[in-house]
């Protein structure tokens, strides 16, 4: 557990809470926003949602995604909430974007550290975040000419979404 925020909403509707814990906030190799040497961006499953707001690199290359942070829940929640939590789930407010973006994800399985497109994970027939970690979301060098992103709430803040929805549209110059 890291943030916790997305499965205290679980408990508030009478999912089992667990007996024990095991908290992962000081794996700092989970944290963190790197700009790679092929141009891409790494960012750890452990970085909060405030993190990626308020980051430079994030605000000038990625701005959708700063869009879509800004957009999930209070100050607070961005504060304590992963991306790592919000993707894990399947169901977070970020990943429309984050598919927008065709962005790939690290996963730690059984067979060791592997790399995988976000979307073919998201679509796989077996429950997607089953016996896997996941350990950082890998922003590609190249982004969508053009992108959106839209959250609709029962309330203006402070809700989670009823309906989510991002876009990304590629160019071909030849």
């Amino acid at each position: 557990l890291a943030g916790g925020t997305a499965v205290q909403l679980d408990w508030a509707a009478g999912a089992p809470v667990p007996e024990h814990w095991i908290d992962i906030n000081r794996l700092d190799a989970l944290s963190g926003i790197e700009a790679l040497a092929d141009g891409a961006i790494r960012i750890g499953a452990l970085t909060t949602l405030s993190g990626i707001r308020h980051d430079k690199l994030i605000r000038k290359r990625v701005p959708l995604l700063c869009e879509a942070v800004a957009r999930v829940g209070s100050a607070g929640i961005r504060n304590l909430a992963t991306l790592g939590g919000n993707v894990a789930g399947g169901a977070g407010c970020v990943i429309p974007a984050l598919l927008a973006l065709d962005v790939d994800v690290e996963v730690f399985t059984a067979k060791g550290m592997v790399r995988r497109n976000l979307a073919a994970l998201l679509s796989s027939s077996v429950a997607p975040m089953d016996g896997i970690v996941l350990v950082a979301v890998i922003v590609p060098a190249e982004l969508p000419g053009r992108v959106c992103f839209e959250k609709t709430g029962l309330r203006r803040a402070f809700t989670p979404s009823v309906i989510n929805a991002s876009a990304g549209l590629w160019f071909d110059e030849s």
